[in-house]
């Protein structure tokens, strides 16, 4: 029997926790222990409620950033945003994650939309990989593309907010007796398995050439369409 740990730091609502229902369960079915470290407990019993998953409060940032980028238009813009260059609170974001590994004793970690969950991860022996969007699983890159090129910012200013974020986030490693990383996107890279829930055409980056992915599955059913009879397709 494998401990397997679901991390789940950013973002809200159920399509997090529906899309991680359908796997959870089937480790369960196979004898394997579930812990799920969510950001919003509140709505886990909607999702999980009889499966036998364990629950642990995924470490949370309650205050803002006070340098946020307004218009964030790169995906270390948004890291930045959410408090990853914050020395004194990653610190003790980190130290809860390694906490939670400690305690847990995880096989594997399936991190959802958590890069302060990677990063407290990086030299562990147990297996990681990362589910979600392609903007949740980004590729790795340098220098990120720009999500929002009609405000004209500067490649150079986009590239200087990323190697700053990068050096912050290497500083964290240097902390915790870890390699530095060579760019953000190495986060992603160095996984064993990018799980990209998603299809190749709807990726935010485009498709990619070496990704595996998987489509798409949820928990959540709705309600059968009543079709109108009318001429034209079905959408």
């Amino acid at each position: 029997m494998a401990t397997i740990l679901i991390a789940w730091e950013l973002g809200g609502g159920l399509g997090h926790l529906s899309m991680l229902d359908p796997p959870a369960r089937e480790w369960l079915r196979r004898g394997h222990r579930v812990v799920a470290a969510l950001r919003d407990l509140s709505r886990a019993e909607e999702v999980f409620a009889g499966s036998g998953v364990e629950y642990l409060q995924s470490p949370l940032r309650t205050r803002r950033v006070a340098d946020p980028f307004p218009s964030p238009c790169t995906f270390p813009q948004i890291l930045h945003n959410v408090g990853l260059a914050n020395l004194p609170e990653m610190r003790a974001v980190l130290g809860a994650w390694r906490t939670i590994y400690d305690t847990v004793r995880p096989d594997l970690v399936v991190f959802d939309h958590a890069p302060s969950a990677i990063l407290a991860a990086r030299g562990r022996d147990f297996v990681q990989a990362a589910t979600g969007t392609g903007f949740c699983v980004p590729p790795d890159v340098f220098p990120f593309p720009d999500w929002r090129p009609w405000h004209k910012t500067p490649p150079e200013q986009l590239q200087r907010d990323e190697v700053a974020l990068l050096a912050a986030l290497n500083q964290l490693l240097a902390e915790a007796g870890q390699p530095p990383l060579e760019r953000i996107g190495q986060l992603y890279g160095d996984l064993d398995e990018p799980m990209l829930t998603t299809f190749a055409e709807l990726d935010h980056y485009g498709p990619r050439a070496a990704a595996r992915y998987w489509g798409v599955w949820h928990s959540m059913r709705g309600a059968t369409p009543q079709w109108p009879v009318a001429q034209g397709p079905r959408v």
